[in-house]
């Protein structure tokens, strides 16, 4: 196989909300109209690039940050050492995040006590590397104690040390990854030796400019395009691709992946769908039962699952914790899969191999792009009715046929984002038929299948890394989400919630075409520790990102009269009137939204969802005859 490329770059207008979708002309390459990358773009964000030292920590000319306590001629000033009153210490400095992003705001949290037996008032300063952030005075009874919050932000990368009374904590600042919103392979199938375009959107989240690369990996053949983005700037990339040999070929940009179609001319061979056994298709139905032993973040398994524990494909160290990266949650509706993730991502450092989960044999290894692609799938049988697929392997270590043992070398994995490699990973238990079925066993979470004490570590360490850090002040990720913040979450949500919104609903008043109307909704009312709140996600089958038209935000909900109001991420507010339908095997649910005004009735335009099956989606799509073509 001979996998050639090339490649180019476009830039667009600098986006007034950070995902808000700019439209780009994707025909030639070249720089918009609408903007010019300064020629000395490359210098300049080198030098925003420049890390230093707390001695010659410099700030850049962006907007101050602001402060509660200290005005902004006292930020400009270098804060005094003050001593101490001999009696109130300063006994505790605390960070809401060791890592944050260029322009992310963090929080200091300062706790005082007086040790004396007289009112003390202490003046609390908080620096960072040597520059005044807050000051105030706070008075203290005799034993009282306090704790304070001071909110700061850095415009430079580097470490910084933040200090309060004779505590110190290292703050590193860093920019944050380019984020890939948009894959777009044009056209789909091509002949042996056409050419194709493959697209990618990409936007700068950075409050500085940066010099950074796109990698598209097509085939298992990789190529890095170059790109400059001012800061909170679109640009896409683009690279074209030819391939001389017949195959579906994978291709992936960041963490969006899509398929390349080099067939034949006049092979216009339809896709069946698969072959749901000759016996009755079990009823949907879920199990979930929080596990005690770790505060319900794994659940503990039915009686009828099979006795196999398994162990994690590395050490908990070589996990690369990061808001973006780490552990994904087994049924996390998110990340490209508002329909609920069958499979978990699990992202470790590189160099490492992806080892086996447990003993067993090597049953295939499958070329997940095609015939010759260099993406791999290796399927394991556990025994006793487990079989686990590690899905992204590089380079396997093993044939078909081996026999492993619990902890052997597999594979190298997929590295999309330079120092990490993907052990994403599906499991499979031939004895259950809860969850998502696929006609000979469910896929489940290998969470709840780890022996315990491994269950137990992995998830203090989950929440050590992630949930602590993210839980409080949510931001939703490809990883994390605090509406669905644990390791095991619940796929087929309408199950128990009956009469709710809550569930996965697939559109049946319509084809399943590019464009609107979403082809999946998936709505979310949630109430955990963490997050309290009304989600709603969409997407197309298509395009899981269904720029331009799909709902992605939070909504207020009214049942007694059936109305809905949609808050969407990009600004956008919908008000909707809905109705739900329990009156057959399966629910339905009619809605109806626009903007500015509810509708006073429903019209033809108003859309009908039927609630997700236990088959996969796309067979479930397919058998409801919305879907023209089911996957291979």
């Amino acid at each position: 196989m001979v996998v050639t490329f090339a490649a180019g770059v476009y830039y667009v207008s600098q986006s007034n909300k950070r995902h808000q979708t700019e439209t780009t002309d994707t025909q030639e390459a070249g720089t918009s109209e609408n903007e010019e990358i300064p020629p000395n773009a490359e210098e300049t964000q080198e030098e925003e690039h420049q890390e230093t030292n707390d001695e010659t920590q410099g700030e850049t000319t962006e907007p101050p940050e602001t402060m509660d306590e200290t005005s902004g001629a006292d930020r400009e000033t270098q804060a005094t050492a003050e001593e101490e009153p001999s009696d109130v210490r300063v006994e505790r400095l605390t960070l809401s995040k060791e890592t944050a992003y260029v322009g992310e705001p963090v929080e200091a949290w300062v706790f005082i006590r007086n040790h004396g037996e007289t009112e003390r008032l202490y003046t609390l300063q908080v620096t960072v590397s040597g520059e005044l952030v807050a000051s105030t005075e706070v008075p203290l009874g005799p034993g009282e104690t306090q704790e304070l919050p001071a909110t700061f932000t850095r415009y430079a990368i580097g470490n910084f040390t933040v200090q309060a009374g004779g505590m110190n904590e290292t703050l590193r600042v860093h920019l944050a990854d380019l984020e890939i919103d948009d894959l777009t392979i044009y056209p789909e199938t091509v002949s042996p030796g056409e050419a194709a375009n493959v697209t990618a959107k990409v936007f700068n989240p950075n409050l500085i400019g940066v010099n950074t690369s796109v990698r598209f990996i097509v085939g298992g053949e990789a190529t890095d395009v170059d790109i400059s983005l001012p800061p909170y700037h679109w640009g896409t990339v683009w690279v074209e691709t030819t391939i001389n040999e017949v195959g579906n070929y994978s291709v992936h940009v960041g963490n969006l992946t899509g398929f390349l179609i080099v067939a034949e001319p006049g092979d216009d061979t339809p896709f069946q769908p698969p072959d749901e056994d000759d016996g009755e298709w079990p009823e949907a139905w879920v199990w979930y039962e929080p596990d005690p032993l770790t505060d319900g973040f794994t659940s503990l398994l039915p009686p009828e699952a099979s006795p196999v524990r398994l162990s994690l494909p590395s050490s908990i160290e070589d996990i690369f914790f990061e808001w973006d990266a780490g552990l994904a949650g087994y049924g996390m509706h998110a990340g490209g899969h508002v329909e609920g993730l069958n499979h978990v991502w699990i992202e470790v450092r590189a160099g490492v191999p992806i080892r086996s989960w447990g003993d067993g044999v090597v049953t295939e290894i499958r070329e997940s792009g095609g015939s010759h692609a260099e993406v791999h799938m290796v399927i394991i049988d556990y025994g006793q009715g487990l079989e686990g697929t590690h899905m992204d392997i590089k380079t396997p270590f093993v044939e078909v046929g081996d026999n492993v043992s619990r902890g052997d070398p597999v594979g190298e994995g997929m590295s999309f984002i330079s120092g990490r490699q993907s052990a994403e990973f599906r499991l499979m238990d031939k004895r259950r038929t809860d969850g998502e079925y696929f006609g000979e066993g469910s896929a489940v979470s290998p969470y709840d299948y780890l022996i315990e004490d491994e269950r137990i570590a992995l998830v203090e360490a989950y929440k050590a890394h992630t949930v602590d850090k993210y839980g409080r002040t949510p931001r939703i990720t490809s990883y994390f989400n605090a509406y669905q913040p644990y390791l095991t979450n619940r796929l087929l949500l309408h199950i128990g919630n009956e009469g709710n919104l809550t569930g996965e609903w697939l559109l049946i008043s319509s084809n399943w075409e590019d464009g609107y109307p979403n082809d999946i909704i998936t709505i979310i009312e949630a109430a955990n520790p963490w997050y309290t709140g009304n989600v709603i996600l969409s997407a197309d089958y298509t395009d899981m990102h269904a720029e331009g038209y799909k709902l992605q935000g939070t909504f207020d909900v009214d049942y007694e009269s059936g109305r809905i109001t949609i808050f969407n991420d990009n600004g956008k507010l919908y008000f909707g009137i809905f109705e739900i339908d329990e009156s057959g095997d399966r629910a339905k649910l009619r809605i109806q939204y626009q903007a500015f005004t509810y509708p006073e009735t429903f019209t033809e335009d108003a859309l009908v969802y039927i609630e997700r099956s236990n088959k996969i989606m796309a067979v479930d799509a397919f058998s409801l005859g919305v879907l023209a073509e089911a996957p291979p």
